[in-house]
């Protein structure tokens, strides 16, 4: 039983150093982004090439909101802003002209919406992408989305899908 002990122990001892990472280790990771981007994210860099404008992004400055979508976004994921490698998280500003009758701004003073993921690099999805941006036969996407046909094909020629 005592070497049983033993052996998980130094099993799990030895599990823990193999998936750290450096992010996890150093009190800070800023992003070497002239470094590949490998599965456990960017490289840090050298501490001593640290600037202050590695903590610094433009998420002050509205976004353009002159799009279909009437909405700017301004994202701040590691490989735009270095100084949130290693943390797990990533940032976005979102400005909103219109949006969903839940996110639609009605008032005269300019929305903002800022929003934080738990990941460094989260993947984006567009619904109207998804829906229009695509191949899939016409009367499947009018069937699913509960348009008609006509305002399908529209929509798809909008988005620059086909079929």
């Amino acid at each position: 039983m005592k070497m049983l002990m033993r052996t998980f122990l130094f099993l799990s001892l030895l599990t823990t150093v193999a998936f750290t990472t450096e992010a996890s280790v150093v009190d800070f990771c800023v992003a070497d982004l002239s470094l590949p981007n490998g599965p456990a994210g960017f490289s840090c860099k050298n501490p001593s090439q640290v600037v202050a404008e590695d903590f610094f992004y433009s998420l002050a400055t509205k976004g353009n909101t002159n799009n279909v979508f009437r909405t700017g976004v301004t994202l701040a994921f590691a490989p735009d802003f270095a100084g949130v490698n290693g943390l797990g998280i990533s940032l976005a500003r979102v400005d909103i002209e219109g949006l969903l009758h839940f996110q639609y701004n009605i008032g005269k003073i300019p929305a903002v919406l800022y929003v934080s993921f738990g990941s460094d690099n989260p993947g984006i999805q567009v619904l109207d992408f998804a829906l229009f941006l695509n191949d899939l036969p016409t009367p499947i996407v009018a069937n699913t989305t509960l348009l008609a046909i006509r305002e399908v094909k529209r929509l798809k020629k909008l988005f620059g899908g086909t079929n």
